[in-house]
């Protein structure tokens, strides 16, 4: 289940629920920052048999749309102009790629 807040602060109607509800573990989660993106995308990469400089994620998260989910969609596109070109990931193959 997700929410905004804790299960005590959900305002639920039944005691019973809410009682439950409470005892359950609670986890936070939280928006990833560029390091932590970073690593992500050089996993995933490195999973698909690529290899992401540090010139090349700085320029690819300077210049591109911060969300995880779009960064991996731009992945995809990266890996297909690699493997399509039979080139190794550049600046070069990222503007191409992507369009930048």
């Amino acid at each position: 289940m997700g929410a905004s807040g804790p299960a005590a602060t959900c305002g639920f109607r039944l005691a019973d629920l809410a009682s439950r509800m409470s005892s359950l573990t609670a986890y936070e989660v939280r928006p990833l920052d560029d390091e932590a993106k970073s690593r992500l995308l050089r996993r995933v990469a490195k999973e698909r048999g690529l290899e992401l400089s540090d010139a090349v994620l700085g320029y690819w998260l300077s210049r591109s749309h911060r969300s995880v989910r779009r960064l991996l969609d731009d992945l995809d596109a990266i890996d297909a102009e690699a493997l399509r070109a039979q080139r190794i990931v550049t600046i070069p193959l990222l503007k191409d790629a992507l369009g930048l």
